[in-house]
């Protein structure tokens, strides 16, 4: 039978955090909208979580320029090549990643990357989390 990770949310719910050509994204809250500034691709990092299946969400929720609609997220630590980066290029659109042990054992207590586990978009026009 395959071992499972149980998922951790942060007590901090979510964050609100304006990203310009380097910025380092919090991951001491469950979710943050982000907000590029910059007329160049946007640049946020994702450091190591803290608890093997703690879960980060980051969502893109506004832009302020039309300029400003690239944001890239470097992961410090990942799995796979393809989720190094994660490029997100509209508003609405999310990443959900959960801290994993480096050798996929949910007894570690610090882990060894993220992974990916959804993206998506959730913009309807209207920010319901307001």
């Amino acid at each position: 039978m395959a071992d499972f990770y149980i998922p951790l949310y942060p007590e901090k719910e979510f964050d609100h955090v304006t990203v310009g050509e380097s910025t380092a994204i919090p991951v001491d809250t469950f979710c943050t909208h982000v907000t590029p500034t910059a007329s160049t691709t946007c640049v946020g990092t994702l450091a190591n979580g803290t608890k093997v299946g703690q879960l980060k969400k980051i969502i893109t929720r506004a832009v302020t320029s039309p300029a400003a609609t690239a944001f890239t997220i470097t992961l410090t630590s990942h799995f796979a090549d393809a989720s190094d980066i994660i490029d997100m290029n509209a508003i609405g659109n999310y990443v959900l990643c959960m801290w994993q042990d480096d050798n996929d054992d949910a007894s570690a207590v610090n882990g060894g990357g993220w992974r990916v586990i959804e993206t998506g978009n959730i913009d309807a026009g209207v920010d319901i989390l307001s």
